[in-house]
């Protein structure tokens, strides 16, 4: 949504060019507030982009809307750690939605290295990781990431549930 990027560039201008006209008329207190706004308008875009929303919209499998608010993100290198962990993770869903299955491999490998993803959400990519081995036929690497989700304690029914499942996936191939 390069749209929803765009208008919120176009506040942050706005803000500044009030500041600068501001200072203009001699206005240097009121000017300060306006140049302080556009910037925080500026970085919290820049910072966070529109990754939370993405992900919630994930959650509602609206997966069109979700990329599109990811595509919005200026850039995932300079997201602070948490944002730019669910920015992979949110990647990695929508990759395999479509079928692309070695881009979500590589998100879902990215998202859990940067750090920032809960407990739950991190034992959630290392048990699609190990699904995306299984259905490849890399038992072992299955195995591997299997294991790392036993080093997180989850209390989440829905983690559980699916730890049940790909455990007994992985011993009956």
């Amino acid at each position: 949504m390069k749209y929803l990027r765009s208008v919120k560039v176009l506040i942050a201008f706005v803000l500044l060019i009030f500041a600068i006209i501001l200072v203009l008329l001699g206005e240097i207190q009121g000017s300060g507030y306006l140049f302080i706004a556009s910037m925080i308008v500026l970085f919290a875009h820049l910072f966070f982009g529109e990754v939370i929303a993405a992900y919630k919209q994930l959650g509602q499998r609206k997966f069109d809307k979700a990329e599109r608010l990811l595509d919005s993100t200026f850039s995932a290198d300079i997201l602070f750690k948490m944002h730019r962990a669910y920015y992979f993770l949110s990647r990695s869903i929508i990759s395999s939605k479509k079928g692309e299955y070695e881009a979500s491999e590589d998100f879902l490998k990215q998202s859990t290295q940067t750090g920032g993803l809960r407990d739950r959400d991190k034992v959630m990519a290392w048990i699609n990781l190990s699904y995306l081995f299984l259905s490849r036929g890399d038992k072992q690497k299955a195995m591997d990431y299997f294991e790392r989700t036993k080093s997180v304690v989850v209390n989440d029914l829905r983690v559980k549930s699916e730890l049940e499942k790909l455990e007994q996936a992985i011993h009956s191939r």
